[in-house]
């Protein structure tokens, strides 16, 4: 006997029963339903705490993802220029001031975490 199993995530059950409401309705209908959620999401607000709607929380959200990507690209390729000024600025007093911290929280912690415990018992004398 064979067995057939579908695995079906969440959201495609819900795609699906939006589909099938949205078939269920008239032509006319189908338009009043889809000016309501259009309506519903420049109305309603993303949550009780913020000033954005549904609709201005999606925008500024894929607007952000954007203004990231351009920016990243143009810093991308400034990244030469920036370089040189890093070296040309601070040559080798970079390395040798990171070395020198290192030897000297290295010695610090070193000293500052020994400690010595003495037992003398009666018979040690």
């Amino acid at each position: 006997m064979s067995t057939v199993e579908l695995k079906l995530t969440e959201g495609q059950i819900n795609n699906a029963i939006a589909i099938a409401i949205a078939e269920a309705f008239t032509p006319e209908k189908k338009d009043s339903l889809i000016r309501d959620i259009i309506r519903q999401h420049l109305t309603i607000k993303q949550d009780h705490y913020s000033k954005d709607t549904l609709f201005s929380h999606s925008v500024n959200k894929v607007i952000g993802v954007m203004v990231k990507e351009e920016l990243d690209k143009q810093v991308e390729a400034l990244r030469p220029e920036v370089e040189e000024m890093v070296k040309e600025v601070f040559g080798g007093k970079v390395k040798i001031n990171i070395i020198e911290q290192l030897k000297y929280s290295l010695k610090k912690v070193a000293l500052d975490n020994i400690s010595v415990s003495v037992t003398v018992g009666k018979d040690d004398y």
